[in-house]
């Protein structure tokens, strides 16, 4: 006896569920995962990678270039300073950034500890 042709169409609809939800999950962790290195890659922004770090060697460049050109120090009075202000502002954005994405980091793991209804 020979099984119905409707049972067998069962089991191949059955399998075909089985395989787009698998392959949906596994679509799912590859973009949770994607986003966690992203996060991660976020987490370990330096302060050399900030416009205002690079503005600073720009400044330290530019002030011992005009004192060692001029002997007037009133370039290094109101340079180095200023270099300073640009290299602490770097720290701090990038400080900034590292705390943001740590923040969203938190979230995504309270976000996936929290049961799905």
């Amino acid at each position: 006896m020979q099984p119905s042709l409707e049972a067998s169409h069962e089991d191949d609809a059955s399998g075909e569920a089985w395989f787009q939800k698998g392959m949906t999950l596994l679509e799912e962790r590859k973009r949770e995962r994607e986003f966690e290195e992203a996060l991660k890659k976020r987490m370990e922004h330096s302060a050399f990678q900030e416009p205002s770090f690079l503005l600073g060697v720009v400044i330290v460049a530019a002030a011992v270039w005009s004192c060692s050109l001029s002997e007037e120090f009133i370039f290094r009075f109101l340079l180095f300073p200023l270099a300073g202000m640009q290299f602490f502002a770097a720290l701090e954005s990038a400080s900034q950034k590292r705390m943001k994405a740590m923040l969203e980091w938190i979230e995504h793991q309270k976000s996936k500890q929290t049961p799905e209804n």
